[in-house]
């Protein structure tokens, strides 16, 4: 009946509006079908509008209906870390067969380093503005070259880049940031900025979980290092604390499951830039005081085993002046 009311009224000057609801309406209703105890349905008001939101918290069940006239299927990612966690949510059970293959790369090529000294919970942010301007220098002195500094949030990544274009010697240095949003055009000389023959060294404020985090290859000498401010723990949200508390239900590890996996993986995929083949060099500093607690270095990948941690805050560039010294197979 619905399809008869929109074949009379094709030339009605609101029908791509109606058209839009219908398909959207249809939708909806398709998929409250797939409702069970892994969804939640809630509403929020906003002025004069109302959204009604029907929320999956788990996908396992539906990505186990959508593989299961398959004979396997394989999974196959740098970051699915902790095994556990991805085979949980990805649909896999007790028989999923989990495999980590070491990495390729020489360990002594990367030089992780773990600064316990700043503190960038979101209650001590204001604070942390100062040491973190502090670092960046301190970790790019030692070699000129292109760098990437992440930030978990928009607002976090331009109050430290305004506070640091006042310090900053803008005659050694060049500094840039990335937009709110950026078309593929803009993406792409975004990345063309990172060459190999600048006169001055790059530093590029970027978000953490952002586009720059993950699907962009800068080999050899285009990327020198990569600065990772916090574990990249989500913003608190409604929907975050639906998906804690699913899985406190199920077994106990919410929290985990909303805001400590999801942090964690943005964090490996944005230090991931920086070794891309077997002759690259680089520094990965990973700028927060939880990065050296057991708990999360029980998380990181095996070739992140025994990062360098600071012993003394004043240790931080002589340590990256070493790792550069040394050369190649050098390590820190």
């Amino acid at each position: 009946r619905t399809e008869k009311i929109f074949g009379t009224h094709k030339k009605w000057e609101h029908m791509e509006e109606l058209l839009d609801f219908y398909f959207d309406s249809y939708d909806f209703v398709k998929k409250s079908e797939l409702f069970d105890e892994k969804y939640i349905t809630y509403c929020e008001k906003t002025h004069n509008n109302l959204l009604v939101k029907m929320y999956c918290m788990d996908p396992s069940r539906n990505i186990q209906a959508a593989i299961a006239g398959m004979q396997g299927v394989i999974y196959f990612s740098a970051t699915l870390l902790p095994m556990n966690y991805y085979v949980a949510i990805l649909g896999g059970d007790e028989k999923s067969y989990g495999l980590s293959i070491p990495s390729p790369f020489d360990r002594n090529n990367l030089c992780l380093i773990i600064d316990r000294f700043v503190s960038t919970k979101f209650a001590k942010r204001e604070n942390s503005i100062e040491p973190i301007i502090q670092k960046i220098d301190e970790i790019t002195n030692p070699k000129k070259g292109n760098y990437m500094v992440f930030f978990p949030s928009y607002k976090y990544m331009i109050t430290v880049y305004e506070a640091y274009l006042e310090k900053v010697d803008l005659d050694k240095k060049e500094v840039m940031i990335q937009d709110r949003a950026l078309n593929e055009d803009e993406k792409e000389a975004f990345i063309n900025a990172f060459s190999t023959d600048r006169e001055k060294t790059l530093i590029a404020f970027v978000v953490l979980g952002g586009m720059f985090g993950e699907g962009i290859d800068l080999t050899g000498e285009k990327l020198s290092g990569a600065i990772i401010v916090s574990v990249g723990l989500p913003q608190l949200s409604y929907e975050r604390n639906l998906i804690k508390r699913h899985f406190d239900t199920l077994s106990g590890n919410g929290y985990e499951y909303a805001y400590v996996y999801p942090g964690l993986n943005k964090v490996m995929q944005s230090a991931g830039r920086v070794i891309r083949t077997m002759q690259d060099q680089g520094v990965v500093v990973l700028l927060d005081e939880r990065f050296n607690l057991p708990y999360y270095q029980s998380l990181f990948p095996e070739e992140w085993n025994n990062p360098r941690v600071l012993k003394r805050d004043e240790d931080l560039q002589e340590i990256i002046s070493e790792f550069w010294t040394l050369g190649q197979n050098g390590g820190c």
